[in-house]
């Protein structure tokens, strides 16, 4: 289950007071969680699978700083 949906309420109610809502800081923690997650999983899947890659994918994710 994906959390993709769109609260534009949220929004509203944070410009009105200045600051961001409890609900606006509570959605952007748990995206930045599940952000956080995957990245993560990505990193344990590249250095799992590094020898599986082509030369050419290894050297490009050597350069970005995801070698093994």
């Amino acid at each position: 289950m994906s959390m993709t949906a769109y609260f534009p309420f949220a929004e509203a109610h944070a410009g009105a007071r200045g600051s961001r809502s409890k609900w606006s800081r509570f959605l952007d923690a748990m995206i930045e969680a599940r952000k956080r997650k995957a990245e993560e999983e990505v990193a344990r899947y590249v250095r799992h699978h590094w020898y599986e890659f082509p030369p050419q994918i290894r050297d490009e994710l050597a350069n970005r700083g995801m070698g093994s």
